[in-house]
């Protein structure tokens, strides 16, 4: 599996210009002069048609743009991409003609960063060269698009097969398509995120049932279907990503493809406004040009002015996307306004032109039928303007402000998040335990880098207690770090076994509360093991930190020694350490300072290289490291932060605590000189409480390092562009090479 986007570097301004220059040369020379002909062709002759203009686009090499090389695609990246789209977007037959037209280009992506090697192959090969066509079955006739918790298709396990039961619409290019990538319910008692997932299903199989094209405006271009699937059965291993992942790959999808599609709606406003300016120089009525009619003018500015705004809010957007910003707002914001705007403009020059306007002679009419649909497809623009609206208010509420940025909001900053957070604490702990005189007396956030967590007080009756409130930054996509509910669950699986972990008093994604995902857990005594220059650790002596040490050492053998299908069971398959690898290929690209990473491809080569052979598979923490682990009274009372676990490879915990022991991987001014004992010797605490060798170890210390080194990097220009602040990075600065290097010697054996 790998980055959809992936890109072995950034490209120039120069080269991104020249990309447009190219693409702008063959839409004049292979789209718009066979538009007429590709209406007027039957279905066989349209084929032929596009085969040979696609022939010409590959020996251009400009063909699949929004694929890395490696999956097939021309490796560009994301922004250029996104330019492209721009002139693209043009002609509704363009993007064929390009090979990235919807759905195939989204599903080849899933198939690109989720599928198996065996899905990549069978399907994901030959629908990017082209050979054959997709579909996307999601939409269901029975219940609102607009709130896909609610769908009811249901896929359950039958020995090494799936059972598909349900009823789909609006599953478009249905007709002819080898294969569909379903939506359906696999985990039925898991929080409605964590219910669906996505499968691919031949369209062969027997029980794939086509209903009927559905008539959208009175045409059936597009091949929308519906759809029944009656008892289809297909390969457990047909599933994409993990079972109960089918939410997280629908947003790894719509949000960067709701930028295309804005980019591409940009294209048909532009060609429009051209089309309506230039019938209104010529036509003349009432003695003069309709240019010279003031309404005509009105319409002219209005259009301008709109179409520019719609742009700069689109590549504002997609700027956020590419530096790591899921950029929820802005997607949401861009998504109705550039829908709307796509309506307007299409309608004044429809009506510049009347009667020639809706008849098939200008292709505004067609142009039309398409954006009344843009204002309901990836959600309508009700739902789009509710999530805008429900992200800015609870930073609103009660701060003596009006609309915020639409940056998240910091402490301190013009809208106070704890002023904000307090007030939710408040309605929601009154709500909770029936009080209403209880009330939170102070709140603070945590140490740390993430601000993800609040410590908080509360008053209730005469007696106070201490809580750790912790939420997602407001505007991202409860993903990844943020998924603050799978936190919660596996907090939750673990408190039965002998690992220490935090109890957890609630947790739930109610946006009547927070706005967002919630967990709460009453605050433990004692601190983390902090030894930083100046740390409250970093004075202990050697004689008190190594049985400390050693409690670490034993309770990571006691995680990795869980049986992750009784603990998670759904959170599978283990993580592929191939991707693992290469998912940083895009955080590389963009650190602060290239040479800061300039070791990084020859950390990546010889990883891969040297891939280990059947690892330990378990749960892993994802971040143990001496900050994680918390004690009381020199007893380790619980592991925390566990927002990166996962089912994969154990000794990825290993080789991280491992690198955080190392005095020879950091260079930096504050780094820790406390006695911890050093990796060998950490090891050998492993090892012993795991009751075995652990395998590899160096590999996994070379793997921590090469991660570390470009996660550096990367924050570190999130911090200098204002998009994070955390001048923490800034201090880490000179140990980002060293990491690299020591990466190096590690895996010589150094």
């Amino acid at each position: 599996m790998s980055d959809g986007h992936a890109v072995e570097r950034k490209l120039s301004k120069e080269e991104i210009e020249e990309i447009r220059q190219k693409t702008k040369g063959l839409m004049d020379e292979l789209v718009y002069p066979n538009e007429v002909q590709y209406e007027h062709c039957t279905d066989d002759e349209r084929e032929a048609l596009i085969k040979s203009l696609q022939a010409k686009s590959k020996a251009a090499g400009m063909w699949a743009p929004h694929l890395p090389a490696a999956a097939g695609g021309m490796g560009i990246g994301f922004m250029p991409y996104v330019y492209m789209n721009e002139i693209i977007g043009r002609s509704w037959m363009a993007p064929r003609v390009f090979g990235s037209q919807a759905p195939d280009s989204g599903n080849a992506e899933i198939l690109w960063q989720f599928g198996t090697p065996e899905l990549q192959e069978r399907w994901m090969k030959p629908l990017v060269n082209g050979d054959i066509r997709s579909c996307f079955s999601m939409t269901e006739p029975e219940v609102s698009g607009a709130d896909p918790t609610g769908l009811r298709t249901t896929a359950v396990r039958d020995g090494d097969e799936w059972v598909i039961r349900g009823h789909k619409w609006f599953t478009s290019g249905a007709v002819g398509a080898s294969f569909a990538i379903v939506m359906c319910v696999t985990q039925p008692d898991q929080p409605p995120h964590r219910r669906m997932s996505q499968i691919v299903v031949p369209t062969d199989t027997p029980g794939f049932q086509i209903v009927r094209e559905i008539p959208v405006m009175g045409s059936t271009e597009g091949s929308h279907c519906e759809i029944r699937y009656v008892n289809v059965r297909v390969p457990v291993t047909n599933l994409l990503g993990e079972d109960g992942g089918g939410f997280r790959i629908a947003q790894r999808r719509l949000g960067p493809g709701r930028i295309h599609h804005c980019m591409r709606w940009l294209g048909q406003m532009q060609r429009a406004f051209e089309i309506m300016c230039e019938y209104a120089l010529k036509r003349e009525v009432y003695g003069s040009t309709l240019a010279e009619k003031q309404t005509v003018q009105n319409w002219i500015a209005d259009s301008y002015v709109q179409i520019q705004a719609a742009r700069l809010l689109t590549l504002n957007a997609a700027a956020k996307i590419d530096t790591g910003d899921e950029a929820r707002v802005e997607i949401s914001a861009i998504k109705f306004f550039g829908a709307q705007v796509l309506h307007d403009v299409i309608d004044r020059a429809i009506q510049v032109h009347g009667a020639r306007g809706v008849s098939g002679d200008t292709p505004l009419e067609g142009m039309y039928r398409l954006a009344r649909g843009a204002r309901i497809y990836d959600g309508p623009d009700e739902t789009h303007r509710m999530v805008v609206s429900r992200r800015i208010l609870p930073h609103a509420r009660g701060a003596g402000a009006g609309c915020p940025s639409l940056a998240p909001a910091r402490p301190g900053g013009p809208v106070d998040e704890i002023v904000v957070l307090m007030d939710q604490l408040n309605r929601f702990l009154r709500a909770q335990l029936g009080d209403e005189r209880l009330r939170v007396l102070s709140m603070e956030t945590t140490p740390g880098h993430a601000g993800l967590s609040f410590f908080f007080t509360v008053l209730a009756g005469n007696e106070t207690q201490e809580f750790v409130l912790r939420v997602p930054p407001a505007n991202v996509k409860f993903e990844g770090t943020a998924d603050i509910l799978r936190q919660a669950r596996v907090i939750t699986s673990l408190r039965d076994s002998r690992v220490p972990v935090a109890e957890v008093a609630w947790a739930g994604d109610d946006p009547q509360w927070f706005g967002r995902p919630y967990m709460i857990v009453p605050r433990l005594r004692g601190d983390c093991l902090r030894m930083s220059e100046g740390e409250w650790a970093a004075g202990l002596p050697a004689e008190r930190l190594r049985p400390m040490a050693q409690q670490a050492m034993e309770v990571l053998a006691r995680l990795h020694g869980l049986d992750w299908q009784q603990y998670v069971p759904g959170d599978g398959p283990p993580l592929d350490p191939t991707f693992d690898i290469e998912r940083w290929d895009r955080f590389w690209e963009r650190a602060a300072e290239p040479e800061m990473v300039a070791l990084g491809p020859e950390v990546k080569r010889r990883l891969l290289e040297r891939l280990p052979r059947d690892p330990r598979i378990g749960i892993f923490h994802g971040d143990y490291q001496w900050t994680n682990l918390f004690y009381t009274d020199d007893r380790l009372a619980a592991v925390i932060d566990w927002e990166l676990w996962g089912v994969g490879a154990t000794l990825n915990d290993l080789g991280w605590i491992l690198l955080f022991s190392d005095p020879e991987a950091w260079v930096h001014e504050d780094r820790s000189t406390a006695p911890i004992p050093r990796p060998a010797e950490l090891e050998a605490m492993y090892a012993e409480a795991l009751g075995e060798a652990p395998g590899d170890v160096a590999w996994y210390r070379a793997l921590a390092a090469y991660k570390f080194s470009i996660i550096g990097g990367f924050n570190l220009m999130l911090h200098r562009r204002g998009k994070r602040d955390d001048p923490h990075w800034e201090v880490l600065k000179p140990s980002m090479p060293r990491l690299m290097e020591r990466a190096l010697e590690v895996l010589d054996g150094a």
